[in-house]
């Protein structure tokens, strides 16, 4: 069980958990793009997107930006751009997934993601055949006029990274259907270290206006209780028979231009 010392609560109310998991949660299935579609019409990335999001923001309903996802043949994420509605880039990120051993490998992506905005670095290895495979190797930089700060850290068990944490979920899909809380240990990379998060399922209220019969609601909070009386929890929805996801709520690990941190309501479609 994660237990914060009084340097990282400090920094944890600056930094939110949340800023660093996220929209990269790939999956979905529906609806298909077309090329009339408002979203393809955009120069590149948008024609060769395979998946796209728009990040609205949860109170207003504004829409603040665009992730547009380009992906293996796999169907794993391999490159994903983030630009303002009006296509001004904002950052990027490639990863790199390996299944070298087996399929948890497959939660494990090396990871590197750059704001142009601000100059944020994260760079993650986590699968270097050259490297101690019980180890992962980290850096980290907040913005342009910071050092970057970087670590070995030891892998842990139920180990997370990034968009693994989609890959996270399929993997223990029956698990979670069937209603066991299960823990993981997501990699925050402003804090160097590992987290533990607890995810689990949630009911969709007969009133919502969703389709429950056809979206599973997972919902992550950090494991330890009183990290969660501060910290709102994530909301992903899953289409039950693709297993992708449709729909991510919760802070967004973007900053907006002005640096702010952003609470968003991601929708996602495919091209297939």
């Amino acid at each position: 069980m994660f237990i914060p010392n009084s340097s990282f609560s400090m920094r944890f109310f600056r930094r939110p958990l949340w800023l660093l998991l996220i929209s990269s949660f790939l999956g979905l299935s529906v609806p298909v793009l077309s090329k009339a579609n408002t979203l393809a019409t955009e120069a590149s990335p948008a024609m060769d997107a395979e998946i796209i999001g728009e990040a609205f923001d949860r109170n207003t309903g504004e829409l603040l930006y665009r992730e547009y996802y380009t992906l293996t043949a796999d169907s794993l994420p391999l490159r994903v751009d983030y630009r303002l509605p009006n296509g001004e880039a904002m950052a990027t990120k490639s990863l790199q997934f390996s299944k070298r051993d087996n399929l948890q490998n497959l939660s494990l992506p090396d990871v590197r993601h750059h704001n142009l905005l601000n100059g944020r670095l994260i760079e993650v290895e986590a699968n270097n055949p050259d490297a101690n495979q019980d180890r992962v190797t980290v850096r980290y930089r907040e913005n342009l006029k910071d050092d970057i700060e970087s670590a070995s850290i030891p892998r842990q068990s139920q180990a997370v990274v990034d968009a693994g944490f989609d890959e996270f979920v399929r993997l223990h899909w029956d698990r979670l259907v069937a209603g066991e809380r299960l823990e993981m240990n997501f990699l925050m990379p402003s804090r160097l270290d590992f987290v533990s998060l607890q995810l689990r399922r949630r009911d969709i209220p007969s009133d919502s206006g969703g389709n429950g019969k056809q979206t599973l609601w997972i919902q992550a909070t950090p494991a330890n209780r009183l990290l969660r009386l501060f910290v709102d929890p994530i909301d992903l929805y899953y289409h039950w028979d693709s297993r992708r996801l449709i729909r991510y709520s919760g802070i967004s690990n973007l900053l907006d231009p002005g640096g702010s941190s952003m609470t968003v309501d991601i929708r996602y479609q495919y091209r297939q």
